[in-house]
């Protein structure tokens, strides 16, 4: 089945399920209905008869049922789900959010650690256990995606009440661990790993794939860093920035926050030139 075809199809069911009355309650929406129907719709919208307000009360729908799961969940004294979804922990920029969770009883956070499937095998082999032995050696609790068969969210923990994307390409993972099979109780929230610093001549890459594209629409919060990207959002994303929150950049807490670093450690950071020690390096 084609692209479109499949949009257009899951598009039919969100219609037939609204004239069934199962968007009725926001808290008891079946979850039968994933965050692939609401990228499919998003998709379509720039084609259907007023498809951008159509769009946006799907998405407020889903939203709705993603808040009021967690909520009901708080309010039951159950603990809150978070999972960071990552393929590289070069990439990782939330070791401060992580850390602040895990000391509140309120949350458990663990990462799933994902391989990529548009790499080499080697490639992707040596990115994923690089990855798995950084977070493993810096007591993260991971989840490993990397089996045969690819394990599903459910085989690894079961479906997260809240899903932290750190990355926007996610049609990079295998599709047993891209969010669009998740059901709306679940919410999303994407940390970019990077700053948007580049675009081409006719502005197309930061449209479709920075400020407008499926993920950014899809999720119940965007952090971001700048007043400038923020201002980009509001200008062309279809939501116009009501999903964002401006966070700073995630990775300059460390700067705040300064560790101690041991020789060691700083000569496995920096590989120092062989037969020089810290002392003897101009630090720049």
């Amino acid at each position: 089945m084609d692209d479109e075809t499949r949009y257009i199809k899951l598009v039919e069911e969100l219609i037939d399920g609204a004239d069934a009355g199962d968007f009725n309650d926001a808290s008891n929406i079946p979850a039968k209905y994933k965050y692939e129907h609401l990228q499919a719709l998003f998709m379509l919208h720039k084609v259907l008869d007023g498809g951008e307000d159509l769009y946006k009360s799907f998405y407020h729908i889903a939203i709705k049922c993603g808040e009021n799961h967690v909520k009901e969940k708080s309010r039951k004294g159950e603990v809150i789900q978070v999972a960071f979804l990552t393929y590289s922990a070069a990439q990782w920029p939330a070791k401060s959010l992580y850390s602040d969770l895990k000391k509140d009883s309120r949350f458990h956070p663990y990462v799933i650690l994902s391989p990529l499937v548009d790499r080499d095998e080697e490639s992707m082999k040596n990115t994923y256990y690089e990855s798995l032995e950084w977070f493993q050696e810096s007591g993260y609790e991971v989840k490993e995606g990397l089996g045969n068969p690819i394990p599903s969210f459910e085989q690894l923990g079961g479906v997260p009440d809240i899903l932290v994307h750190l990355s926007s390409w996610y049609t990079s993972l295998p599709r047993e661990l891209q969010f669009l099979q998740l059901p709306w109780q679940c919410l999303h929230a994407y940390i970019p790993y990077g700053m948007n610093t580049v675009d081409n001549v006719d502005h197309s890459f930061s449209l479709n794939f920075v400020y407008d594209s499926d993920l950014v629409n899809l999720m119940w919060r965007v952090f971001e860093y700048t007043e400038i990207d923020i201002n980009e959002y509001k200008k062309y994303e279809t939501l116009r920035g009501e999903n964002l929150v401006q966070s700073g950049y995630l990775k300059m807490d460390e700067l705040i926050n300064r560790p101690e670093y041991s020789s060691n450690q700083i000569e496995e950071l920096w590989k120092l030139p062989k037969g020089k020690n810290v002392s003897e390096v101009k630090k720049l």
